[in-house]
C-alpha cells in the first residue's frame, strides 16, 4: 500500500509541473506575440525562470533542489 500511495503521488507530482510547463508556455507564448520578446533580466523574465525552476522542483522525474521548498 505504501508503494502505491507513492506511485500516485509521483505521478500526481509530475503532472502538477508538467502543468505548469504548459502554463508557463502558453503565458510566454502571448506575451512573446504581444510584446516581442522577454528580457531574461526583466521581472517577468526572472519570474518565467524561477516558475521554471519550481515546476522541476516538483517533478520528481527530474528532482531539482530549491533550498527553500526543500526545508517545508
Amino acid at each position: 500500500m505504501k508503494r502505491l500511495k507513492a506511485l500516485e503521488e509521483g505521478a500526481h507530482n509530475w503532472k502538477r509541473a508538467e502543468n505548469i510547463r504548459a502554463y508557463l508556455f502558453a503565458v510566454e507564448t502571448k506575451a512573446a506575440r504581444e510584446d516581442g520578446s522577454i528580457a531574461s533580466e526583466s521581472e517577468f523574465g526572472q519570474w518565467i525562470a524561477w516558475a521554471r525552476h519550481k515546476a522541476d522542483w516538483s517533478d520528481p522525474i527530474i528532482n531539482t533542489e530549491c533550498p527553500v521548498l526543500d526545508k517545508e
